[in-house]
């Protein structure tokens, strides 16, 4: 059950990711293209940046970190959150340039 959990987290984290990037034809990045790069070596650190509310903020700091951690991987992870933020929130507060969000970094 934990493993299924630490899946959906990821999985929820990287389709967040792709429909943030398309919402209201506001592109905040590229939709995300997961399969199709190459892993990375585990002697460089990969950098993720994430912009959500307290359920990113679960997924991201204890199941990702470990997950890469298990794997052998070094990360830092700088984590943008709002408590309770809907989806439109963040579109919002970027478009706005809006200095909203509480950090840390993992």
């Amino acid at each position: 059950m934990k493993l299924f959990k630490q899946k959906l987290a990821i999985l929820l984290v990287l389709l967040t990711g792709a429909f943030v990037s398309q919402a209201d034809g506001f592109c905040v990045a590229k939709p995300i293209e997961v399969f199709n790069q190459d892993r990375p070596s585990k002697d460089s650190v990969i950098k993720i940046l994430a912009i959500g509310n307290s359920f990113s903020d679960d997924a991201i700091e204890h199941y990702l970190y470990g997950l890469a951690k298990a794997g052998g991987y070094k990360v830092i992870i700088g984590n943008l959150y709002i408590g309770g933020a809907p989806l439109d929130l963040h579109l919002k507060n970027a478009q706005g340039n809006l200095d909203a969000y509480e950090y840390r970094k993992t």
